[in-house]
């Protein structure tokens, strides 16, 4: 339903008196104001859903490549050896085809890392090089034509692999987005 301001659809969350913030306020107001844009009168007009399941499932893994399986070169392997946080890999003409989404690439590092590295896929999808040109822009566009080595036609496929570093932590893993 959202609010006076903002009319869209709002996630409501409850917490205790200690957190997760240090603050909080009553009330949503606009700072140069100090009226508020609603308050606590309102909320008996909201209808409190169920959309968050009370548990969440285990996370799966899917397998754990090394970039030389994969055959990983070029502008795919400089993406994944300077991954700081969120990126994209790109398969064109079958390269990467094996990869899935929850897979683990892992990611080449230093002696002096005392941390094992990963690149998780999070996300994939097909689309054509004409329509990843259109919505992505001609360098991005550009990155996926020097992957494949040659000129691509407009209904080439093209694979957009989208990932995100992490390092294991036990029987777990933490996102990472800076060196440590």
């Amino acid at each position: 339903k959202g609010d006076p301001e903002y009319p869209y659809p709002h996630v409501f969350v409850d917490f205790s008196d200690k957190g997760p913030f240090s603050y909080m306020m009553a009330n949503l107001s606009l700072s140069s104001q100090h009226e508020p844009i609603y308050g606590n009168e309102l909320e008996a007009s909201y209808q409190r859903t169920k959309t968050f399941p009370e548990t969440f499932p285990d996370r799966t893994i899917g397998r754990t490549y090394d970039p030389n399986d994969l055959a990983i070169v070029g502008q795919n392997l400089r993406t994944l050896t300077s991954l700081r946080g969120f990126g994209k890999l790109y398969g064109v003409g079958g390269q990467l085809g094996q990869l899935k989404e929850n897979d683990l690439i892992r990611i080449p590092q230093d002696q002096s890392s005392s941390l094992d590295y990963y690149a998780e896929v999070t996300h994939c999808f097909t689309t054509t090089y004409s329509d990843y040109q259109a919505k992505q822009g001609e360098w991005e566009a550009n990155r996926v034509k020097e992957l494949a080595g040659r000129d691509l036609k407009a209904k080439d496929a093209v694979v957009i692999y989208e990932i995100i570093r992490v390092f294991q932590v036990g029987d777990h893993f933490a996102y990472s987005d800076s060196d440590y």
